[in-house]
């Protein structure tokens, strides 16, 4: 067996930290949560995006057939 104590690395910078721990610094947990958030954020324009798409299409085939083929 090797002599390496038990240690975790860093979910941002990937450095060497204690057991048990997650991040080497304050800085590296704070630009996580940024990660994350922005993440959460980018998920909810899709969902939201995702959701809209075919009610405008289904407005804008409607529209189109009145303008075009009169009712």
């Amino acid at each position: 067996m090797s002599s390496i104590p038990e240690h975790s690395h860093c979910k941002v910078c990937g450095r060497v930290i204690k057991a048990g721990n997650q991040f080497c610094s304050v800085a590296c947990e704070k630009k996580y949560i940024a990660e994350v958030e922005s993440l959460i954020r980018a998920k909810r324009v899709i969902t939201v995006t995702t959701l809209i798409s075919p009610v405008l299409l289904i407005i804008f085939l409607l529209v189109a057939k009145f303008l075009l083929f009169g009712g």
